[in-house]
């Protein structure tokens, strides 16, 4: 009795339990994403919880160190063009971490972009005075 009373619970005991998420907080207008928003957004639903928050009581995060890429440079040795749009988790202790290529023009630029966004540092988000991780894009224009 007691092997299937366990057997049942851990079967339909797992069905039920949700793995934990962390919570990743978003600015938003009260309206759902759309276009591009949306598709930065859907490259973290998977991982984090979304939070969803509006008002009063949100300061965004303020870049305090770090560079835009310089020029990307291919195997050849040949300037290589285009653009990157990554986006990133800018966690509560101000680190950019998480980069999701979202668009790119050259897949040989997006190493460039990321190396960039992951030294980058911020005075993170705060909501209600407390820091808090939130989501974050830059476009990197490779000339």
């Amino acid at each position: 009795m007691r092997i299937l009373l366990l057997s049942v619970l851990l079967v339909f005991g797992s069905a039920f339990a949700q793995p934990l998420r962390p919570d990743v907080y978003r600015h938003s207008n009260g309206e759902p994403p759309t276009g591009m928003d949306k598709r930065i957004v859907d490259s973290y639903r998977s991982y984090f919880n979304i939070v969803e928050i509006q008002g009063e009581g949100y300061v965004p995060p303020q870049p305090v160190a770090g560079a835009m890429a310089g020029e990307a440079i291919g195997p050849s040795g040949e300037t290589v063009t285009g653009h990157v749009l990554i986006a990133f988790l800018v966690t509560a202790d101000g680190r950019a971490a998480q980069p999701q290529i979202i668009e790119s023009s050259d897949r040989r630029l997006n190493p460039y972009a990321v190396r960039s966004v992951t030294l980058w540092r911020f005075k993170p988000a705060t909501y209600k005075g407390k820091a808090v991780t939130t989501i974050a894009a830059q476009e990197f224009n490779f000339k």
